[in-house]
Protein backbone atom coordinates (compact mmCIF):
# COMPACT_ATOMS: atom_id res chain seq x y z
CA UNK A 1 0.00 0.00 0.00
CA UNK A 2 2.79 2.45 0.80
CA UNK A 3 4.46 1.73 -2.56
CA UNK A 4 1.28 2.68 -4.44
CA UNK A 5 1.06 5.98 -2.58
CA UNK A 6 4.72 6.71 -3.29
CA UNK A 7 4.35 5.89 -6.99
CA UNK A 8 1.26 8.08 -7.19
CA UNK A 9 3.12 10.92 -5.43
CA UNK A 10 6.01 10.67 -7.89
CA UNK A 11 3.61 10.56 -10.82
CA UNK A 12 1.83 13.69 -9.59
CA UNK A 13 5.18 15.39 -9.10
CA UNK A 14 6.17 14.45 -12.66
CA UNK A 15 2.90 15.93 -14.02
CA UNK A 16 3.48 19.06 -11.95
CA UNK A 17 7.05 19.39 -13.26
CA UNK A 18 5.93 18.96 -16.88
CA UNK A 19 3.13 21.50 -16.39
CA UNK A 20 5.54 23.97 -14.78
CA UNK A 21 8.02 23.61 -17.64
CA UNK A 22 5.23 24.18 -20.21
CA UNK A 23 4.07 27.27 -18.28
CA UNK A 24 7.61 28.66 -18.24
CA UNK A 25 7.88 28.06 -22.00
CA UNK A 26 4.55 29.81 -22.60
CA UNK A 27 5.68 32.77 -20.46
CA UNK A 28 8.87 33.03 -22.52
CA UNK A 29 6.90 32.88 -25.79
CA UNK A 30 4.47 35.55 -24.53
CA UNK A 31 7.43 37.79 -23.62
CA UNK A 32 8.95 37.33 -27.10
CA UNK A 33 5.63 38.13 -28.79
CA UNK A 34 5.13 41.17 -26.57
CA UNK A 35 8.58 42.44 -27.62
CA UNK A 36 7.69 41.92 -31.31
CA UNK A 37 4.49 43.92 -30.88
CA UNK A 38 6.29 46.74 -29.06
CA UNK A 39 8.90 46.89 -31.83
CA UNK A 40 6.20 47.01 -34.54
CA UNK A 41 4.27 49.77 -32.72
CA UNK A 42 7.33 52.00 -32.12
CA UNK A 43 6.82 53.49 -35.59
CA UNK A 44 3.29 54.69 -34.75
CA UNK A 45 1.30 56.97 -32.48
CA UNK A 46 -2.08 55.68 -31.34
CA UNK A 47 -4.83 58.17 -32.16
CA UNK A 48 -7.52 56.74 -29.89
CA UNK A 49 -9.91 56.54 -32.86
CA UNK A 50 -11.55 53.12 -33.17
CA UNK A 51 -13.51 51.84 -36.17
CA UNK A 52 -15.76 48.79 -36.44
CA UNK A 53 -15.06 48.24 -40.15
CA UNK A 54 -12.38 49.01 -42.75
CA UNK A 55 -12.67 49.33 -46.52
CA UNK A 56 -10.76 46.50 -48.21
CA UNK A 57 -9.98 48.77 -51.20
CA UNK A 58 -7.60 50.82 -49.07
CA UNK A 59 -5.70 47.93 -47.45
CA UNK A 60 -2.10 47.82 -48.70
CA UNK A 61 -0.82 44.97 -46.50
CA UNK A 62 -1.46 43.16 -43.24
CA UNK A 63 1.27 42.14 -40.79
CA UNK A 64 0.98 39.90 -37.74
CA UNK A 65 3.59 40.73 -35.10
CA UNK A 66 2.15 38.02 -32.81
CA UNK A 67 -0.80 35.68 -32.35
CA UNK A 68 -3.10 38.40 -30.91
CA UNK A 69 -2.59 41.45 -33.16
CA UNK A 70 -2.74 42.53 -36.79
CA UNK A 71 -1.30 45.76 -38.18
CA UNK A 72 -3.23 46.77 -41.30
CA UNK A 73 -1.52 49.36 -43.50
CA UNK A 74 -3.85 51.77 -45.29
CA UNK A 75 -1.35 54.30 -46.60
CA UNK A 76 2.19 55.48 -45.95
CA UNK A 77 1.03 57.39 -42.87
CA UNK A 78 -2.07 55.53 -41.64
CA UNK A 79 -2.38 51.98 -40.30
CA UNK A 80 -4.81 50.20 -38.01
CA UNK A 81 -4.17 47.88 -35.09
CA UNK A 82 -6.63 45.04 -34.62
CA UNK A 83 -6.39 43.32 -31.23
CA UNK A 84 -7.99 39.93 -31.76
CA UNK A 85 -10.57 38.78 -29.22
CA UNK A 86 -8.69 35.46 -28.83
CA UNK A 87 -5.21 34.15 -29.55
CA UNK A 88 -4.95 32.95 -33.16
CA UNK A 89 -2.67 29.92 -33.23
CA UNK A 90 0.20 30.20 -35.71
CA UNK A 91 -0.61 33.74 -36.82
CA UNK A 92 2.61 35.37 -35.59
CA UNK A 93 4.70 32.59 -37.11
CA UNK A 94 3.07 32.29 -40.55
CA UNK A 95 2.04 35.96 -40.85
CA UNK A 96 -0.35 35.30 -43.73
CA UNK A 97 -4.14 35.31 -43.68
CA UNK A 98 -7.07 34.79 -46.03
CA UNK A 99 -10.38 36.57 -45.54
CA UNK A 100 -13.63 37.07 -47.40
CA UNK A 101 -15.07 40.54 -47.47
CA UNK A 102 -18.75 41.29 -47.62
CA UNK A 103 -19.60 44.63 -49.20
CA UNK A 104 -15.90 45.45 -49.74
CA UNK A 105 -15.13 45.81 -46.06
CA UNK A 106 -13.91 43.82 -43.11
CA UNK A 107 -15.52 44.34 -39.72
CA UNK A 108 -14.91 43.48 -36.11
CA UNK A 109 -15.70 39.81 -35.56
CA UNK A 110 -15.50 38.94 -39.29
CA UNK A 111 -13.54 35.72 -39.69
CA UNK A 112 -10.20 35.01 -41.36
CA UNK A 113 -7.94 31.96 -41.70
CA UNK A 114 -4.20 31.63 -41.13
CA UNK A 115 -2.31 30.40 -44.20
CA UNK A 116 0.63 28.15 -43.34
CA UNK A 117 3.95 28.28 -45.18
CA UNK A 118 2.91 25.22 -47.21
CA UNK A 119 -0.26 27.10 -48.22
CA UNK A 120 -2.71 25.08 -46.10
CA UNK A 121 -5.53 26.92 -44.36
CA UNK A 122 -5.02 26.79 -40.63
CA UNK A 123 -6.81 28.26 -37.65
CA UNK A 124 -10.00 30.28 -38.11
CA UNK A 125 -9.95 33.53 -36.13
CA UNK A 126 -11.89 36.78 -35.79
CA UNK A 127 -10.84 40.39 -36.28
CA UNK A 128 -11.02 42.76 -33.32
CA UNK A 129 -11.92 46.46 -33.53
CA UNK A 130 -9.56 48.62 -35.55
CA UNK A 131 -7.57 51.30 -33.73
CA UNK A 132 -6.17 54.00 -35.99
CA UNK A 133 -2.40 54.51 -35.92
CA UNK A 134 -0.44 57.43 -37.41
CA UNK A 135 3.14 56.83 -38.52
CA UNK A 136 5.66 58.87 -36.54
CA UNK A 137 7.74 61.29 -38.62
CA UNK A 138 11.24 60.05 -39.42
CA UNK A 139 13.92 61.72 -37.33
CA UNK A 140 17.05 63.02 -39.01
Amino acid sequence: MIQNVTKTGVLLLAFFAVGFTASAGNASKAKDQSAKLEKALKKFNKTGEVDRCLSTHRIRNIRAPDDRHLIIRYSASVSYLSKLPFRCSGLGFHEAIAYKSFGNRICRSDRFRVISSNRFLGAGCGFGSFEKLKRKPKTQ
